[in-house]
């Protein structure tokens, strides 16, 4: 995959480099517009999804869908100290791929640590709303998120 990449990389640089010598015009579109294009193409959210349905409660986050591609967030907030304690279960009605992690108000990646029967324990480092985002890859089915935010001891 690397080498395809590269190759068509090269090839737009080199079609870059002959156009820009043929006209001024193109040679500041092709150094200033195409960076700028991938950097808004990276920051478009492509999530699809479809049949959507949801209900959250205090302790809880269930969702059903006939499809769903992108990510999807789920906010709890924790106060500093205190530890939240959560499970995430899929219910796949194909071969669609599904995965999860947990960010920060800072768009940061948190740890996290197993605490046995499917449950994760993320130990808050400071007061804020941390997000439990729940991935799909062209799946069909549901997911559900229990969690609970206890005193650390």
């Amino acid at each position: 995959m690397a080498g395809t990449v590269g190759a068509a990389s090269a090839l737009i640089f080199y079609f870059g480099t002959y156009a820009s010598r043929q006209s001024p015009f193109f040679k500041y579109m092709f150094a200033i517009g195409l960076p700028l294009l991938f950097l808004l193409l990276g920051n478009i959210d492509f999530t699809k999804k479809a049949d959507w349905k949801e209900e959250r409660t205090d302790s809880g986050y269930t969702a059903s869908f006939s499809y769903f591609h992108g990510k999807h967030e789920v906010p709890v907030r924790v106060e500093e100290g205190r530890s939240m304690t959560f499970s995430v279960q899929f219910q796949r009605e194909n071969r669609g791929g599904h995965g999860f992690h947990v960010l920060n108000e800072h768009n940061k990646r948190m740890s996290m640590e197993e605490t046995g029967g499917g449950k994760l324990r993320l130990t808050a480092p400071e007061t804020g709303v941390y997000r439990i985002v729940v991935t799909g890859d062209g799946l069909r089915g549901g997911f559900q998120v229990l969690w609970s935010v206890e005193d650390d001891f």
